[in-house]
């Protein structure tokens, strides 16, 4: 019989979602636990506060005014933690900074099924015979308030309230999440109502307002207002329901 392989908590810091997705399947594959899936230095920083990793899959040219080496830099100043970095290009001057971070390993894309478990499995026994740490920084932070973590399909994923555009329940068995990440919403399984009644007690659960029996809605994101419909910034346009009505209209002035 096969000896069974260790699992690890995987974070995946990547900004094109194709590969993202990719990289999600490959892990979930392999037997292992993604924790989340994030695109800039800030969110990466705020996953690790949520949840130790024991490899981030950390694309080098990310999102946002920080590359993958800068925010790998920013999370080893909180704990070690090994950096598997990905990348398309060829740059030396780049290349030559990630060779300077501790425990990093490279890939490049596009990464298959069988590079990254086998890069897995290297790191796995490298971490047996030297004693490594396992997802075990000496401090964690504590995680960040203002944010709530969706399980999307296999992924488990890290979403600010302050990006979170509206909630859409679908069929009474899944809820999307638009966000100002992506146009396609995050969906998870859940009703609305429990969505909200979890969110009631979060600090910044305050943001979501209900406006019809399937839809909640974050104001800052509200357009427009007219025929008893709410457009968003994201263009979607959403009916308030006859029960929500008076307090979408007194948000209005009315």
């Amino acid at each position: 019989m096969a000896e069974k392989k260790e699992a690890i908590q995987v974070l995946i810091v990547e900004d094109q979602f194709l590969v993202a997705a990719e990289l999600e399947d490959i892990l979930a594959r392999l037997g292992h636990h993604h924790i989340a899936t994030v695109s800039t230095c800030e969110e990466a920083i705020e996953a690790v506060r949520h949840q130790w990793p024991d490899i981030i899959l950390m694309d080098i040219f990310i999102d946002g005014p920080r590359d993958g080496v800068e925010t790998a830099e920013e999370i080893l100043k909180l704990g070690k933690v090994a950096i598997l970095f990905l990348t398309d290009r060829e740059e030396d001057q780049v290349y030559n900074r990630a060779k300077r971070i501790p425990d990093a390993w490279f890939l490049n894309k596009p990464v298959s099924g069988m590079q990254l478990g086998r890069t897995i499995d290297q790191y796995l026994e490298v971490r047996s015979q030297q004693g490594l740490p396992q997802a075990a920084p000496a401090a964690v932070p504590v995680a960040r308030q203002d944010s709530i973590v969706i399980r999307d399909g296999y992924s488990k994923v890290l979403i600010r309230l302050e990006e979170l555009i509206s909630l859409e329940g679908s069929q009474g068995r899944y809820l999307n999440f638009y966000t100002t990440r992506r146009e396609q919403p995050y969906q998870e399984s859940n009703s609305l109502s429990k969505k909200l009644e979890q969110l009631s007690h979060h600090p910044d659960g305050h943001r979501l307002v209900q406006v019809s029996r399937s839809h909640a809605v974050n104001f800052d994101f509200v357009d427009q207002w007219e025929d008893n419909c709410l457009i968003l910034k994201n263009k979607q346009r959403i009916r308030v329901g006859g029960t929500y009505l008076a307090q979408v209209q007194a948000f209005f002035g009315e």
